[in-house]
């Protein structure tokens, strides 16, 4: 019996399969890339191929020059690393020029068994493998580890200085846009670059993309999580962004 899709139409995209032809060409020109220039825009062209792509709202906000940080909902749907060459595809309309430059911040969580199976040790050991060769447009965040994670944290604040960053503050790709992480705005605030709310979501068969402008951070350090969440949810369809709505009404009313 095939499975009922859900009323919710944002929902929807959760439960909807890719082409097959079009998984099988991603993957084959992802190796291909792999093995030879890794040219991010080559990459992200690949993905979203011919997926639509609503006109995206805000680019006029980007940063003209410089370096910047994107921070963006991390939406759930079937194609979860959609969410990536979308958002790119729109900034690149507005910085072409960084097209190939993007620092993309993932989280990596330690696995839970010491001596997993073969199949997953060589799956480990593939996936490593593709990470290392992308290196210089992703970082592992390791979220397990905070010895760990604060080397690789130092290692994101001196390359923001060079390359603009992507990130997900949640840390967890979910259909409606949830908590920061604790400490993520207070981190992102002292970059010294600009940070870029986004906001993004799956709609009626569109991907649609909307930029705010930069955050202007409190000088009260406790406020900025709570800053950096409210800009995202205010570029978000209030459905998708519902335990903000509360707070946003009340910051509307005080900021007309």
């Amino acid at each position: 019996m095939p499975r009922k899709l859900p009323a919710h139409p944002h929902l929807r995209a959760y439960y909807s399969k890719p082409p097959i032809g079009r998984w099988l060409y991603f993957w084959f020109g992802f190796l291909l890339e792999t093995l030879t220039k890794r040219r991010l825009a080559r990459l992200v062209k690949l993905r979203l191929g011919k997926t639509p792509l609503s006109p995206p709202q805000g680019l006029e906000k980007l940063p003209a020059t410089g370096t910047f940080v994107l921070a963006a909902n991390h939406f759930s749907g079937w194609p979860v690393i959609d969410v990536i060459p979308a958002i790119l595809t729109a900034a690149n309309r507005q910085r072409p020029d960084l097209a190939d430059d993007y620092l993309i911040i993932v989280g990596r969580r330690e696995p839970r068994r010491s001596n997993p199976p073969l199949p997953a040790r060589l799956s480990r050991k593939v996936i490593n493998f593709a990470f290392a060769r992308w290196s210089k447009n992703v970082i592992r965040l390791p979220l397990d580890n905070r010895q760990v994670s604060i080397k690789f944290l130092r290692e994101w604040r001196t390359r923001v200085q060079k390359q603009p960053v992507l990130v997900f503050p949640e840390g967890k790709a979910r259909l409606e846009f949830g908590p920061v992480r604790a400490g993520v705005g207070r981190w992102f605030s002292n970059l010294d670059v600009p940070v870029v709310p986004v906001g993004i979501w799956w709609h009626e068969n569109t991907w649609h993309v909307r930029i705010g402008p930069a955050i202007e951070w409190s000088s009260r350090n406790e406020l900025h999580d709570f800053q950096l969440g409210l800009a995202i949810a205010n570029l978000l369809p209030p459905e998708l962004a519902t335990r903000w709505q509360k707070a946003l009404n009340e910051w509307r009313a005080t900021h007309q």
